[in-house]
C-alpha cells in the first residue's frame, strides 16, 4: 500500500482531478449501479433466475447461462402480484419472455420500476407524461374515484423521476452558468488521459530505480575502497595497531609492521577488529576473496574468537616498514 501511494504521488495531479478520475474508474467497474432481482421461472421445470438492472440494460442469468439484453431490445415490462413478465427480442431477431414469480409482491414492483427509471434516465431524451402521470390507488381513493375520476385521494404515483441523465447535465450546466462559475478550465483540467498519466509515472520509476541503482553501485565502490588494505590491496581491513589506534591494514600486512603506516609510531601490539553487522554484511558480498577471509564467519563464530595481542616483533625479525602508495 505505501508503494502504491508512493508511486501516485509522482502524479502531478489537483484533488479536484482525483475524484474526477476516480468517479471516471468507478463508473466502468464490472456491476456498477446494477440491482440484482432473483426469483423463480414460473414455466416448468422451474429454475432460479437473476435479472440484474444496470444503466446500460438487463442481465439475465438463469440455467447457467448469462446474456445480455439491451434496453432497445425490451418491448414490455409488466408486474402482476408477486409475477413478473419481461418480453425482449433476442439475438436471433425473435420475440422471446421471461416470466419470474418473486419473493412478494413489492420485489416484482420494484423490478418492474428499476427497468422503467434506469430506461428513462440513461436511455431517452426526456421524460414522457406517460412514465410521469402513472399511479395506482389505494381502497379509499378506488371508492371515490368511481364517483369522481379527477380525484388525488389515495393516489400514489409509480414514478418519481422527472428528469433524464442529459437534462439533469443541462440544469447543471445552466445553474452554474447562472451563478457566474465558469466550467471549461476545469474541462481542460480533466481531460488528461489516465493511461498517459500512468506511462508517464512508469517512466518516472525507471529512472528513479536506474538513479537508486547507480547510486547503490558507487556506495558498494566506496565502500570495498574503504574496507580493502591500501598496503596489499587485496586484503580486508581488519586488525588495529596499538597504541596508536589506527586501523589501516589486514592481519597479514600488520604482522610485518613494526611502525604505523600513517603516524609511523611504534607498534606494541596489534588486535583484531570486527565490522559493524550491516558493514560486514556488505564486505562479504563485495569484497574479493571474501570467503577466505576470517571477518566474513558468521557473527557467532566471531563472537566466540579471543581478542589476541601479537608482542612487538624482534627488531632482527622486523621487515623494514611499508609504505602506503599515495
Amino acid at each position: 500500500i505505501a508503494r502504491e501511494h508512493e508511486k501516485l504521488s509522482l502524479i502531478k495531479m489537483s484533488a479536484t482531478s482525483a475524484q474526477y478520475w476516480l468517479l471516471e474508474e468507478i463508473c466502468s467497474l464490472i456491476g456498477y449501479g446494477e440491482e440484482i432481482f432473483e426469483g423463480v421461472t414460473i414455466a416448468e421445470p422451474s429454475v432460479v433466475c437473476k435479472i440484474g438492472v444496470s444503466p446500460h440494460g438487463l442481465t439475465i442469468v438463469k440455467d447457467e447461462e448469462k446474456y445480455r439484453v439491451s434496453f432497445t431490445a425490451v418491448k414490455a415490462a409488466k408486474s402482476i402480484k408477486r409475477s413478473f413478465r419481461l418480453t425482449y427480442v433476442n439475438e436471433h431477431h425473435e420475440e422471446s419472455h421471461v416470466e419470474l414469480k418473486l419473493p412478494n409482491h413489492r420485489t416484482a414492483a420494484s423490478l418492474y420500476r428499476a427497468i422503467t427509471e434506469k430506461h428513462v434516465f440513461y436511455s431517452c431524451e426526456t421524460v414522457r407524461p406517460i412514465v410521469t402521470t402513472q399511479f395506482i390507488r389505494d381502497l379509499k381513493g378506488t371508492i371515490v374515484s368511481m364517483f369522481n375520476e379527477d380525484t388525488e385521494l389515495g393516489k400514489r404515483y409509480v414514478f418519481d423521476i422527472q428528469r433524464t441523465c442529459r437534462e439533469v447535465y443541462d440544469a447543471a450546466r445552466r445553474t452554474l452558468h447562472a451563478r457566474g462559475i465558469e466550467i471549461s478550465n476545469k474541462a481542460e483540467e480533466h481531460r488528461e488521459n489516465p493511461v498517459a498519466a500512468m506511462s508517464r509515472l512508469e517512466e518516472t520509476m525507471r529512472t528513479q530505480r536506474e538513479t537508486n541503482a547507480q547510486l547503490e553501485r558507487l556506495i558498494d565502490e566506496r565502500i570495498r575502497e574503504a574496507i580493502t588494505c591500501p598496503i596489499c590491496a587485496d586484503g580486508v581491513i581488519d586488525t588495529t595497531f596499538l597504541p596508536c589506534g589506527h586501523m589501516t591494514a589486514c592481519r597479514a600486512c600488520a604482522v610485518q609492521c613494526d611502525r604505523c603506516p600513517l603516524c609511523r609510531s611504534n607498534i606494541k601490539s596489534i588486535n583484531k577488529i570486527f565490522l559493524p553487522p550491516l558493514l560486514r554484511t556488505r564486505k562479504s558480498t563485495i569484497a574479493q576473496g571474501g570467503s577466505n577471509d576470517p571477518t566474513c564467519q558468521p557473527e557467532e563464530q566471531q563472537g566466540e574468537e579471543e581478542e589476541k595481542d601479537v608482542p612487538e616483533l624482534p627488531k632482527e625479525h622486523a621487515r623494514p616498514p611499508a609504505q602506503l602508495v599515495q
